[in-house]
């Protein structure tokens, strides 16, 4: 990667986890229609619920920036020293935590710091994992998947 040169990765979105959103709404939706009799409402929550969540997935962003990879979403944003990240694995979890930035069930967990961690899903994630690595060789890599609970 040349020195100045910034690479942009959008999220990935996960079949389980877009899987789970339609049946969520869908439910919404229909215990209001039948359960209220409001049509209008139910289209309301369904078009909300999609602008809500398109405007969170569209906002998270992946950069590697010089020697920084610039993580971003609508709530927060965050810098991590790419010298600083120790190790890559990924990881399968169906729960969000504070530090996941993803909007799919397989991420790619950063270690970094002093035990820090911060889960992600870039689109290109070998492109990505790539661009790590160009930075910073001694970064380790783990490829096979933790299965979290």
């Amino acid at each position: 990667m040349k020195k100045g040169t910034i690479e942009a990765y959008r999220s990935t979105f996960g079949k389980f986890t877009l899987t789970t959103i339609i049946l969520m709404v869908a439910t919404l939706a229909l215990s209001q229609y039948f359960f209220l009799g409001d049509m209008i409402g139910a289209i309301v929550t369904v078009a909300a619920t999609i602008l809500i969540l398109s405007l969170i997935y569209f906002s998270i962003r992946y950069k590697v920036d010089g020697n920084s990879l610039k993580i971003s979403s609508l709530f927060s944003k965050k810098e991590i020293d790419v010298f600083q990240i120790s190790s890559l694995c990924w990881v399968q979890s169906f729960y969000n935590q504070p530090s996941v930035y993803s909007f799919s069930e397989i991420r790619l967990r950063i270690v970094y710091g002093y035990g820090q961690r911060i889960d992600i899903s870039p689109e290109n994630s070998e492109e990505f994992i790539e661009s790590l690595l160009a930075i910073n060789p001694m970064i380790q890599l783990q490829k096979e998947a933790i299965m979290q609970e």
